[in-house]
């Protein structure tokens, strides 16, 4: 258990981190906790990196590294000077991290920082291609590319969003959103591949969870609601990309509203800010199973 009440976690096979006024890791498969640290001042985001060897953790305005096994000798890589981000993401190789309209890259050891300007406020982050680029998405409507150096590559993809707030990549795809809209981009080509306008539920988008493989993507709603889409494939016409088969009105289940997506295995994971967690068969819609986590959730990990 946590003695204070977590602000998040997150997940890397059977590695868990958990974060709020401090840091705890623990085993999940042995059921045990590896390290916990209380700093001086509040930890405001954390991240697992995809190996699980490296901690990454904001603590007061200082990006630090340490690892989940001594979480009290904190590395620090960086300091925002109270711009402390609230974005981060991460490559074996590379961290990202954002807050308000700054962006900063650097190797895994805090070396080789680039400041990466957008020039508006980042909604999203993420890396895509191989070797891993920045991709940042702005509150104004546009996608940036950058090198894996940190410099611009080539003039910003404009999207017809109003205020998207969401990004997910899988397959060379980014599937954006704002709050009626959900829009495919085909990132090598820098195209727009379909735009579907979901105005007509009145009932705004929270989130958007996408398969590993890109097959099908899922939508929440701060109503309640969650949404299925078949995926087809690149080869298929741009208007086919999309068919519309929504799983249906499932309200009562997040009576506050949709938070959280991730896929686990064959299922899908839905979270709310009421606490509850349900697990759906994606092919029937049907709920699997249902717990309560006791808080507002705001992020899933498979």
């Amino acid at each position: 258990p946590h003695e204070t009440p977590l602000e998040g976690a997150c997940l890397v096979g059977d590695l868990a981190l958990g974060w709020g006024p401090g840091l705890t890791s623990a085993e999940l498969r042995e059921g045990t906790r590896l390290d916990a640290h209380a700093p001086p001042q509040p930890v405001s985001l954390g991240y697992l990196d995809p190996s699980g060897e490296f901690v990454f953790a904001v603590i007061g305005g200082d990006l630090v590294r340490t690892s989940p096994r001594s979480l009290s000798r904190p590395i620090v890589l960086a300091s925002f000077q109270g711009q402390t981000p609230t974005l981060l993401a991460s490559t074996p190789d590379y961290i990202l991290s954002a807050r308000g309209d700054r962006a900063f890259l650097m190797d895994a050891l805090g070396k080789g920082q680039a400041a990466l300007n957008p020039g508006s406020p980042i909604a999203d982050l993420t890396f895509w291609s191989d070797p891993p680029r920045p991709l940042l998405l702005t509150r104004s409507g546009a996608l940036h590319y950058f090198q894996p150096s940190g410099g611009p590559s080539g003039d910003p993809l404009t999207v017809d969003l109003e205020d998207p707030h969401t990004m997910r990549v899988v397959e060379g795809r980014a599937y954006l959103a704002d709050a009626q809209h959900l829009l495919v981009v085909d990132l090598q080509a820098r195209k727009v591949l379909e735009k579907v306008d979901l105005s007509a539920l009145a009932d705004p988008i929270a989130t958007l969870g996408v398969s590993p493989a890109g097959g099908f993507l899922a939508l929440g709603t701060r109503g309640g609601r969650l949404l299925r889409f078949e995926v087809r494939a690149a080869s298929a016409p741009p208007k086919a990309t999309l068919p519309r088969l929504a799983w249906g009105d499932l309200r009562a289940r997040h009576a506050t509203g949709v938070s959280a997506l991730c896929q686990v295995g064959p299922d899908l994971v839905s979270a709310g800010r009421d606490g509850r967690v349900h697990v759906w068969d994606r092919e029937s819609g049907r709920a699997r199973r249902s717990l309560v986590a006791g808080r507002g959730i705001l992020r899933l990990e498979p």
